[in-house]
């Protein structure tokens, strides 16, 4: 109930009862009745007060430091979301939102001893690779926006792991062409005052449709090609 109020402007909010009877007040319960672990970021941008904020339940159970890389992971999103201004914006695709959450968290867990950063991305890609052999026609631009995704959901089981692996690997590209500071310090923060589209732009010096068919013929290359491109943490 707390967290319900909290997020969507107390008991006569807009939403409330939704949050409490069906979606995260739901979420939470099952944490605290099962001892689960999932984990969640909420984004209350239309308060007139508006606050963020993540979940994560029952950290201390999880093995050595991925609680904490769950957190990082989470923690991005609040990040990616206070640079978000117009909902109608192109802003962050929706590949890049779960992508570059994902690996910035393995990226830091790798130097705070918490995960395998390499192996990690080594897992996801060959995910990935094994993905596009099973679906050729299929990826990361059928699922820039929520309805995109849907969309593609109805006819392939597929969108967790182009939003997840597969993006993973489109946000090492973008920061191999660039820099991780440019990605996460430059490219980020300017959609608010560029848009998507201008920010992507002005930072990676390609549009998004040219991104596309140049990581296309990345993702055909062979894995040492593919695996060459990481930063070293």
């Amino acid at each position: 109930m707390d967290f319900c109020s909290w997020a969507y402007g107390g008991v006569n909010g807009d939403n409330y009862e939704y949050c409490l009877e069906s979606d995260q007040g739901v979420e939470i319960r099952e944490i605290a009745e099962y001892a689960g672990s999932n984990a969640f970021a909420q984004h209350s941008r239309e308060l007139e007060t508006p606050n963020q904020s993540f979940v994560i339940g029952n950290p201390l159970q999880f093995e050595s430091g991925l609680g904490s890389r769950i957190a990082i992971h989470e923690y991005v999103h609040i990040y990616q979301n206070a640079n978000k201004v117009d909902e109608n914006d192109f802003g962050l695709p929706l590949w890049l939102e779960e992508g570059s959450a994902e690996f910035l968290a393995l990226y830091l867990s790798q130097e705070e001893g918490w995960a395998d950063f390499r192996m990690a991305m080594a897992e996801a890609l060959e995910s990935a690779k094994d993905l596009q052999e099973r679906h050729p026609g299929i990826g990361i631009q059928d699922i820039e926006t929520s309805e995109s995704r849907d969309a593609l959901q109805s006819i392939c089981d597929c969108t967790g792991m182009l939003q997840y692996e597969t993006g993973q690997w489109a946000t090492a590209w973008l920061v191999n062409r660039t820099s991780l500071d440019i990605f996460y310090k430059s490219y980020i923060p300017d959609i608010v005052d560029l848009g998507g589209h201008g920010s992507f732009e002005k930072h990676f010096g390609l549009t998004v449709q040219e991104f596309y068919g140049e990581f296309d013929e990345f993702m055909s290359s062979s894995t040492g090609n593919q695996l060459a491109i990481l930063p070293i943490p």
